[in-house]
């Protein structure tokens, strides 16, 4: 995985977020293993996100993600409210 950088900056507006708040990283690379999602996540210090592997591109597609990076924010009705590639920590 080469997301460091999205996965780190994820899980720290997480730590600073209210609790109603859910965060999911999702791994787009159908052949990497949830043992190796989890090992990604815990060397970024993201361990404690939830996470979901897109094998059959349903999520890509539903939300239009054509780059690596993409962070997508979706308020309580499921409307996106925010798109970033790469973001960075404010």
């Amino acid at each position: 995985m080469t997301l460091e950088p999205g996965a780190r900056v994820l899980a720290k507006v997480q730590r600073s977020s209210p609790a109603a708040v859910n965060y999911v990283a999702v791994d787009i690379a159908s052949y990497e293993t949830a043992d190796e999602i989890r090992e990604f996540l815990a060397g970024n210090g993201a361990s404690s996100l939830a996470f979901a592997s897109d094998t059959d591109t349903r999520l890509i597609t539903a939300y239009r993600i054509n780059q690596v990076s993409t962070a997508v924010i979706l308020d309580a009705a499921g409307t996106e409210v925010f798109r970033a590639v790469e973001p960075g920590a404010a």
